[in-house]
Formats: C-alpha cells, sequence, structure tokens
C-alpha cells in the first residue's frame, strides 16, 4: 500500500492529483493521509475506503473468473457493499455463477449416467443460447441410444 506524502494541514492538489492517476492506472494501493483535521480527513477517509472497495471488487472479479476459466464452478463473490451499482455488478456476477453452475452439474450428471450406460436421465435444467443447444444435444443423443 503506497501511502502519499502528507502535507502540514490540508489534501493538497499534488496528493490528490497522484491519488486520481494511482487509481486511473488501476493501482488500488494508493492511500491519502488521513491524519489531518477536518473536512480534508474526511475526504481522505471516504476516498480510501472506496479504493479499498475497488481493490477488493477487482480482487473477486478476477478470482470468479480464474476460476470459471480453470473449470471450477459454484464460487461466490463475497464482498460487503452499500446498494448500488458496485453491489449490483456483483449481484449479477453471482447469479450468472449459479446459473452456469446449475446448468453445468446437471448435464455432467447425464453425461455421466450416459457412459455408465443408463440413458434414462435426460438433462432437465433451464438453459438459453449455447447452454440450451448443448441441452438438446445431449438429450437427442440420449433419445437415439435409447432407441439403439
Amino acid at each position: 500500500m503506497s501511502q502519499l506524502q502528507p502535507s502540514t494541514d490540508t489534501l493538497d492538489l499534488e496528493q490528490l492529483f497522484g491519488f486520481v492517476i494511482a487509481l486511473r492506472c488501476g493501482d488500488f494501493t494508493a492511500r491519502l493521509p488521513t491524519d489531518l483535521p477536518g473536512r480534508a480527513g474526511e475526504i481522505a477517509v471516504h476516498l480510501n475506503r472506496f479504493m479499498h472497495d475497488v481493490e477488493m471488487l477487482t480482487s473477486e472479479l478476477t478470482r470468479i473468473s480464474h476460476e470459471l476459466t480453470e473449470g471450477r464452478f459454484g464460487g461466490q463473490a463475497e464482498l460487503s457493499l452499500h446498494p448500488g451499482p458496485w453491489r449490483s455488478c456483483v449481484e449479477a456476477l453471482n447469479v450468472m455463477e449459479y446459473h452456469l453452475t446449475g446448468q453445468v452439474r446437471d448435464m455432467v450428471k447425464t453425461a455421466t449416467q450416459m457412459a455408465e450406460g443408463n440413458y434414462s436421465r435426460k438433462v432437465t435444467v433451464p438453459c438459453q443460447g449455447e447452454t440450451q443447444a448443448l441441452k438438446e444435444a445431449l438429450n437427442a443423443t440420449l433419445g437415439r441410444l435409447r432407441t439403439s
């Protein structure tokens, strides 16, 4: 965590500029000095909290993305955020992960039974788009295997 150099009693433009540049460049470790009196200290505390929240958000989004890329399903982003767009983003990610996990796991159950010679279980999970196409292909394959 990089601490920007404090001035005597106010948040000067150079400190604020350095903070904004760090934020813009994706360096979410930058912090403003919070030992300033009055409104300057309050602003520094809130900006530092914001930077911390963004740091945690990007960390969780990256973690979930890596897990999915590695084929590990079921992860949920765990953040305590105030209501608003940041929380909505995390909730949308978690809903996507939940539905995708359910779809893949249902298809895996069916495919596993198929591999064992049991052709009675169809894929039943609700799907759309490409996962719907995969569901239909698996179920069509099951239908052909049952009649052979």
